[in-house]
């Protein structure tokens, strides 16, 4: 087996729910030891006890699917935070560590002596990154959120959803496994190249907030330089007609098809067994297509709705149109070929779940390229062998702490 990259590197890893430690999962994946800290049995990870997450139906903690799907590879401790005893450790740790991360709102990691000039004092090369929602300054610095807060406070919410109707969320906070992990992971990256260049730690503020408004990238300039506020358009767009997600046979089945040529249409109209439509001179480029598309929908739900999405797939692709199959959770981990080569999802052996996959990441490097070794750990698991192996405390002093409350 390859040495992995990140081989050498410690993580001290104070993050929770899902954008910091999808994070440190990445960095645990390319050989970082990432020691994950968990404040006691009733502070620990919000996503042990998430009900909806949990894996084969049994109750939150250990089992929880969500928890497991994003700590894999990383030593797990408890320390009762409100405790000067367990205070003391963490700052210990840190001081043997490279990179100590968290997603707390401002205020926290000052309160236990974590901050950054405090750890600069006892390890100058420590890099501090911290993921605030809105930043560590200004009024709404102490305001906390997830994803799905941050979607509607950038009005991401605001463009997802039908115009005639009230708007939603989607259901999943996006910003927590896709931008906000992302822009942190590079940073600390550089902070890494840096530290190895010049000796010089850092302090890292990723604000979740404004990583999310890098999704409304073309919103943003559409108002800059247009005045225009772009909002809920169901599944339409301003550059291709028709565009849609049309319904297929079989419960709940869907397939979206966007048309962006007069190529495009005459394959369309080929495939659906419609070449009239072509001639159509109401259907004549985009501008008649876009004044028609109701009438353009009905036609091709008309045709899609009896047949099964893969096969209406594979019909559109080979006529030249852009068409994809809306597959749900099954498909892309039973059924999708591309997924199943390319070993996106990989299954590991939980003490108590029992075997589960795992979404890897979407990113592999050619030379090195990281992978899940082991399961998320269990509450507690590893306190003992970090408190003993990496920082040599005798067991007397162990069973001290523990005795004291400081460590479960």
């Amino acid at each position: 087996m390859w040495s992995l990259p990140l081989e050498g590197v410690r993580v001290l890893d104070f993050t929770w729910v899902i954008a910091g430690p999808t994070i440190t999962k990445w960095l645990a994946a390319h050989g970082a030891q990432v020691i994950k800290v968990e404040s006691a049995r009733d502070k620990t990870d919000a996503v042990r006890q998430d009900g909806g997450a949990t894996a084969k139906g049994k109750a939150g903690g250990n089992v929880s699917g969500l928890f497991a799907n994003s700590n894999t590879d990383k030593l797990g401790i408890a320390l009762n935070m409100d405790q000067p005893a367990a205070r003391a450790i963490a700052r210990r740790l840190a001081a043997v560590s490279d990179v100590v991360l968290d997603n707390f709102t401002p205020g926290i990691m000052p309160r236990w002596g974590l901050d950054y000039e405090s750890l600069r004092a006892i390890n100058p090369q420590v890099i501090c990154a911290s993921m605030p929602g809105l930043g560590a300054t200004g009024p709404h610095a102490h305001y906390r959120g997830h994803g799905s807060y941050f979607m509607a406070r950038t009005g991401l919410d605001e463009m997802v959803g039908y115009p005639h109707r009230e708007t939603v969320d989607v259901g999943f906070a996006f910003p927590d496994a896709s931008c906000n992990p992302a822009h942190m992971m590079v940073a600390v990256l550089a902070a890494l190249h840096h530290r190895n260049r010049t000796g010089q730690g850092q302090r890292i503020e990723l604000r979740q907030f404004e990583s999310t408004i890098n999704y409304l990238a073309t919103a943003m300039l559409d108002y800059s330089v247009n005045g225009w506020v772009q909002t809920r358009n169901g599944s339409r767009s301003a550059d291709a007609a028709p565009q849609g997600v049309y319904r297929c046979a079989g419960d709940d089945r869907w397939c979206a098809i966007t048309v962006a040529s007069d190529e495009q249409w005459a394959g369309l109209t080929a495939a659906i067994g419609r070449p009239d439509l072509a001639a159509d001179l109401r259907f004549a480029g985009f501008s008649g297509r876009k004044a028609c598309e109701p009438e353009i929908d009905r036609i091709i739900s008309g045709w899609t709705v009896s047949r099964d999405p893969y096969q209406v797939m594979g019909v559109l692709q080979r006529h030249g149109v852009a068409a994809g199959v809306v597959q749900h959770a099954g498909d892309l981990m039973d059924r999708d070929p591309q997924m199943a080569h390319r070993g996106f999802y990989v299954e590991l052996e939980h003490p108590e779940i029992g075997p589960m996959r795992h979404e890897s990441f979407s990113f592999r490097l050619s030379a090195t390229p990281g992978h899940l070794r082991q399961p998320a750990p269990l509450l507690g698991q590893h306190t003992d062998h970090v408190l003993q192996e990496i920082l040599g405390m005798a067991e007397p002093e162990v069973n001290q702490a523990i005795v004291a409350g400081a460590v479960l």
